[in-house]
């Protein structure tokens, strides 16, 4: 890895590698740990900067459970629940941005596309593309109801959506056989008052 120093001359590389990955809950309690739900509820609407920023305290162990709910920078009410978070998920969702750091991410998008076009031309061919945890943040959304929330961490939302089309499937199935089941009985009440009609004459 290269780094830079003043005037644009190389610096020393690193001197030390750890043999093995830093483990944040090595010595932590069950109940202090970051369980997989926070984990993957921590970073919804978030853009892909402040979704790495939020993984780093994750894996370094810097990441705190937020105790109370915070007030919300938009709407100025107490619903943000989310630690590192200014805005709540409502707010977040309406207007579009980012809910930590408040800014668009098809405006950051841009900003960063510049930048790393001109590092590129800078450093040449020694940059490599390194695949990153958030790397779907920049994909484009197929649901279109999401569409206008492109660039932020929408799993959340995606995954409450699919929970709520499935519900509203289940629904619809029992009431078919419900349907179904109720026009059963009546054509057996209706044959069997044929039946008995027939026995009577």
């Amino acid at each position: 890895m290269k780094r830079i120093v003043k005037n644009g001359a190389q610096g020393s590389r690193q001197a030390y590698l750890n043999k093995s990955k830093f483990n944040p809950n090595r010595y932590k309690h069950e109940k202090d740990r970051v369980s997989k739900e926070t984990e993957f509820a921590m970073t919804s609407l978030c853009c892909r900067r402040c979704c790495e920023i939020i993984q780093w305290k994750v894996d370094y162990g810097k990441y705190t459970l937020q105790e109370q709910t915070r007030r919300c920078n938009l709407c100025h009410e107490k619903k943000v629940a989310l630690p590192y978070h200014r805005i709540c998920q409502q707010c977040a969702e309406e207007t579009a941005v980012c809910a930590k750091c408040q800014k668009s991410p098809l405006l950051e998008r841009a900003t960063a596309d510049s930048k790393d076009s001109v590092d590129e031309f800078e450093e040449g061919d020694e940059r490599v593309n390194e695949e990153h945890k958030y790397d779907f943040v920049d994909l484009p959304i197929e649901d279109g109801e999401l569409r206008r929330l492109q660039g932020l961490n929408t799993r959340v939302l995606q995954q409450q959506l699919r929970c709520k089309r499935e519900a509203e499937n289940k629904e619809a199935l029992s009431l078919l056989r419900e349907r179904e089941r109720r026009t059963a009985l009546r054509k057996a009440a209706v044959r069997d008052e044929s039946s008995d009609s027939d026995e009577s004459i």
